[in-house]
């Protein structure tokens, strides 16, 4: 079977089916900001380790995205990158995720 097949018939099935399968087919995905690599992690600790970027609390982190709410995905990374505010420890792959999850590209 195509995959144009399996569209045709998933869309085709009841809310309840659909939204069912949906979240079965999620499941089987990764959790954002599993995929970020080895090398922008270690690219981001560089930067930490030179002063290129300065970390900052989660707090900072929520409040400056709360401040950016209505602006797109990109705009949002582009002011962490224009800023030179950079992320430590964990919070480094979450925000890679959290990234990833909004469609940075």
């Amino acid at each position: 079977m195509k995959l144009a097949e399996i569209e045709q018939e998933a869309l085709a099935l009841p809310d309840r089916a659909r939204a069912s399968l949906a979240a079965k087919l999620l499941d089987t995905l990764p959790p954002p900001g599993t995929d970020v690599a080895d090398e922008e992690v270690e690219q981001r600790e560089r930067e930490m380790d030179s002063g290129q970027v300065t970390a900052i609390s989660h707090e900072e982190f929520v409040r400056r995205v709360q401040e950016q709410r209505g602006r797109s995905a990109g705009s949002i990374t582009r002011l962490f990158r224009e800023t030179s505010q950079g992320f430590c420890g964990t919070t480094t792959a979450s925000t890679a995720g959290w990234a990833t999850s909004f469609g940075r590209s």
